[in-house]
């Protein structure tokens, strides 16, 4: 008799939020790991004694399906190491931790400050101090050089950034980021801080895009937004405030081409957020009628 499926939950069922997002990352790590049973994993959990703590396949289940919202952090990365073995090729055990880790504190709100340090596992043999969450910068401890992260991933600095306050130091690094990486990297970094809810820090990169990139990337940048299927409103009130009406008016024409509406859109944001002769110098363009 086959085992029934187990599935993700509809939008529906689990809304979008930390819950979801942490959700979603489990069960994709579950079907790397083949789809193995409940009691599979479980047993798996009871026999590394690495792992923190142990987990029922019932508990399995709930994680699985949505029920991750009263889930200790032990539970959550027993259940990730346990599912990691299963994995082929084996995905590295450090970044996939540091990944869980920072989705299941976006979950509970329990964000530390920067330096301090990761609680040791209850229960069973504790699996590894935390790493350090800063480069090494001489005095200044807590400062942010773009070249400290230049080979890092996405979602190596937005694990970072999770234990900085908006302040000048990230607007330099985000800054930085945008005149030194490509488009791809940009549209990477935004999704990384959306999935760790910093959802300010992901405007802040957004604005910070629109002024900084050349024209034709803020096109690319545009295309890659639809592309993910995310909701443009933040992008084009950037872009509203940022651009000139010359660049506006070029926009308009190639979001026109498929979304006539956004177009519109776009005009009424620089209408709003610009001079009466700016939004009149925008109307006397003859490009954005092209749409």
């Amino acid at each position: 008799m086959a085992r029934p499926m187990i599935n993700p939950p509809s939008e529906e069922d689990l809304p979008p939020g930390p819950l979801r997002d942490l959700t979603v990352e489990l069960h994709r790590l579950y079907v790397s790991a083949g789809r193995p049973s409940l009691r599979k994993i479980s047993e798996r959990v009871k026999e590394n004694d690495d792992a923190p703590t142990t987990v029922s396949h019932e508990r399995v289940r709930q994680l699985l399906v949505g029920g991750a919202e009263s889930a200790s952090r032990d539970v959550v990365i027993a259940l990730v190491m346990a599912l990691i073995d299963m994995v082929h090729p084996r995905p590295d055990p450090g970044e996939e931790r540091e990944r869980f880790l920072l989705l299941w504190h976006a979950m509970t709100g329990d964000v530390r400050p920067p330096g301090a340090a990761e609680p040791a596992p209850t229960g069973r043999r504790d699996i590894g101090a935390r790493p350090d969450i800063t480069p090494a910068l001489g005095s200044v401890a807590l400062a942010l050089r773009f070249e400290h992260f230049a080979h890092r991933s996405a979602r190596d600095i937005a694990t970072r950034l999770c234990y900085r306050q908006a302040d000048d130091d990230v607007e330099g690094f985000l800054k930085s980021f945008v005149q030194m990486t490509d488009v791809m990297s940009v549209v990477d970094l935004i999704a990384q801080l959306r999935m760790a809810s910093l959802h300010e820090m992901a405007e802040w990169l957004i604005d910070l895009a629109v002024e900084n990139l050349p024209f034709f990337d803020l096109v690319d940048l545009v295309l890659l937004f639809y592309k993910q299927r995310w909701r443009v409103h933040v992008l084009l009130t950037a872009i509203a405030r940022r651009r000139t009406p010359q660049e506006v008016d070029e926009l308009m024409g190639w979001i026109g081409r498929g979304r006539k509406d956004d177009a519109e859109k776009l005009r009424r944001l620089f209408r709003e957020l610009r001079s009466q002769g700016e939004g009149d110098e925008l109307d006397s363009l003859q490009g954005s009628e092209k749409f």
